[in-house]
C-alpha cells in the first residue's frame, strides 16, 4: 500500500488519477467481497481466504506500476545526494514527522466514534452507524480525484505566495465539489426511504434517519471548505493541521460522553457530536487560512445551490409516489437529477458542455 500511494502520488503530478482511483477504491472492494464470498460460500479456510484479499492489493500494485511506467522511466542511476544537506534533511523528516502525526490523529478522530459507540452502546448500534457513515462516505468521493489533481498546484501557488490565484482555484474547486455533493446527497435523501424497505433490516436504519440527515449536513459543510487542509499542509504552517486534528479528537470525545451518558441521545447524540466537531474544525482552519493567505472558498454561488438543494429536495418529497418501490428509488433521485440540471442551466454553476472539449481541471482553474 505504501509503495501504491508512492506510483499514485507521482502519477496526480501529471494529473493521471482515474486509473490511480480505480485501483485505489475498487480493488479493495472487490478483494473483500471476493474473500468473503470464498470464505462463507466457497468453504476455503480463514487463511486462504486471507491470502485472497491480500492479493488483491498485488495486483493493484503491479498494475499502477505499468501504468506508472507509461509516463516515466525508471532511473538506472538514483541521485540521493540531497540526502547530504544537513538543513534539508532535518526539514524533511520534520515535515514527515507532523504529516504522520496529523494522518494518525485525523484516524483517530475520525473514527473515535465507532470504538465510543461500541464501548457505551453496543455492538449493533455501531454496526447501525457504520452502515450510514458508508453511505455518507459517498459524498466524499469526488473531493479525492479533485485533490489529487490539484495538490501538487496548491503547493507551488503557496511557494510562490501567488494567492489571488490558489483564491481562484480554492473557490472553484470548491464551488464544484459542494454542487456535486448536495446533488448527491439530497438525491441520497430523496431515495433512502425506499432503500431502507430494500436492504436487510432497513427499518433499524429507517429509525436513524435524523442520524443520516444530521452526519450528512455536517460531510457537507466539510466539503463546501475545500481543500483547506491541503492549504495548511502544503505551507510552512504545517504543524497547525496537527493542533486542529488534537483539537479534533478531544471535542469528539467530549461531546460524545456529554451527549450519550448525560443526555441519553444515543447514535442521535453521536451524530451531534460528530456535527458539531466537523463545524468547529473547519470553521478554525477557514478563520487560520484566511488570516494567513487572505482566500476563504465562498462565493454567491453557494446561496443558489443551496436554494436548489432545498427546491430539488421538497420537489422529490412532494411528487407522487408508484407502489413498486424498486421504481421510486430510481424515479425520485432521476427527479432531483433533473432540477439540479435545470437550475445549472439557469446560474451557471457548471459549465457541464464545455466538459467535453477541456478537462476538469481546464474548467476549473479557466486556463
Amino acid at each position: 500500500m505504501s509503495f501504491f500511494q508512492l506510483f499514485s502520488r507521482y502519477l496526480s503530478i501529471y494529473q493521471r488519477i482515474t486509473v490511480a482511483s480505480i485501483f485505489d477504491n475498487l480493488f479493495p472492494k472487490i478483494a473483500g467481497l471476493t474473500a468473503f464470498v470464498c470464505f462463507v460460500y466457497l468453504g476455503l479456510t480463514k487463511e486462504i481466504s486471507l491470502f485472497v484479499f491480500a492479493s488483491f492489493f498485488g495486483l493493484s500494485l503491479a498494475g499502477i506500476f505499468f501504468y506508472f511506467l507509461k509516463f516515466s522511466k525508471i532511473p538506472k542511476k538514483l541521485n540521493l545526494i540531497f540526502i547530504k544537506d544537513t538543513s534539508l534533511r532535518k526539514e524533511i523528516f520534520t515535515y514527515s514527522f507532523f504529516v504522520l502525526l496529523g494522518a494518525f490523529g485525523s484516524m483517530l478522530a475520525l473514527r473515535i466514534d465507532n470504538f465510543m459507540i461500541t464501548e457505551l452502546l453496543g455492538e449493533k448500534p455501531n454496526g447501525i452507524y457504520s452502515t450510514i457513515i458508508s453511505i455518507i462516505g459517498v459524498l466524499s468521493i469526488p473531493m479525492a480525484g479533485v485533490f489529487s489533481i490539484f495538490t501538487p498546484m496548491i503547493a507551488k501557488l503557496i511557494d510562490e505566495e501567488n494567492f489571488s490565484d490558489l483564491n481562484k482555484i480554492f473557490q472553484k474547486s470548491s464551488m464544484f465539489l459542494f454542487l456535486v455533493g448536495c446533488f448527491l446527497f439530497v438525491g441520497m435523501l430523496s431515495g433512502l426511504e425506499y432503500l431502507f424497505e430494500i436492504i436487510k433490516n432497513g427499518h433499524e436504519l429507517k429509525a436513524n434517519y435524523q442520524v443520516f440527515v444530521i452526519v450528512g449536513v455536517a460531510t457537507l459543510f466539510d466539503i463546501a471548505t475545500g481543500f483547506n487542509s491541503q492549504i495548511i499542509a502544503m505551507s510552512k504552517y504545517y504543524r497547525f493541521s496537527v493542533y486542529t486534528m488534537l483539537f479534533l479528537a478531544i471535542i469528539t470525545v467530549v461531546l460524545n460522553i456529554i451527549f450519550i451518558k448525560y443526555f441519553h441521545l444515543e447514535l442521535l447524540g453521536i451524530a451531534l457530536a460528530t456535527g458539531i466537531s466537523l463545524l468547529s474544525y473547519n470553521i478554525i482552519k477557514l478563520l487560520y487560512i484566511y488570516s494567513k493567505f487572505k482566500v476563504h472558498p465562498f462565493s454567491k454561488n453557494y446561496v443558489w445551490i443551496i436554494l436548489t438543494s432545498v427546491i430539488a429536495f421538497f420537489i422529490s418529497y412532494y411528487i407522487p409516489e408508484f407502489e413498486n418501490k424498486y421504481i421510486n428509488l430510481i424515479y425520485k433521485p432521476s427527479v432531483v437529477l433533473t432540477v439540479f440540471l435545470m437550475f445549472n442551466f439557469l446560474f451557471n454553476f457548471f459549465p457541464i458542455s464545455q466538459l467535453r472539449k477541456g478537462n476538469l481541471k481546464t474548467l476549473l482553474i479557466g486556463k
